[in-house]
């Protein structure tokens, strides 16, 4: 769903998925956190992202909402700065924040379609045949 609105409209996320997964990471993460809904934040600009950009998402999350979403963006140029940006918003138990940029993407997609189009293709399934042949 785009831009959801929460707290009467004074507030709004621009994409919210209900997390219904049965399997992989976004089903082990509601077993473990908070992640009934998870809660993506686009930011396309060329700007270094920041902590009204963390705060911004971490102000979305909830104990009824959930604690997990993504911050995608074009790129980043301080990495490490912004991983301990989100590292404080867990310490601080107001949610979990996964930053992803344009390389990241492609890389899920490049992971996704090997998937998609047969086991055969992937490395673990072919050290496993290796093992069986």
């Amino acid at each position: 769903m785009k831009q959801d609105n929460i707290h009467e409209g004074r507030k709004r996320i621009d994409i919210t998925y209900v997390n219904d997964a049965k399997d992989g990471f976004f089903s082990w993460v509601a077993r473990n956190h908070p992640a009934s809904h998870v809660f993506v934040e686009c930011k396309n600009y060329g700007k270094e992202i920041g902590n009204p950009e963390v705060d911004q998402l971490a102000g979305r999350f909830s104990p009824s909402r959930g604690k997990l979403g993504i911050l995608v963006v074009r790129s980043v140029e301080d990495k490490a700065l912004l991983l301990k940006r989100c590292k404080d918003t867990a310490s601080d138990q107001r949610g979990f924040i996964l930053v992803l940029d344009d390389a990241d993407l492609a890389e899920l997609i490049k992971q996704r379609k090997a998937l998609m189009y047969g086991y055969g293709e992937t490395l673990l399934y072919q050290r496993f045949k290796a093992l069986i042949s």
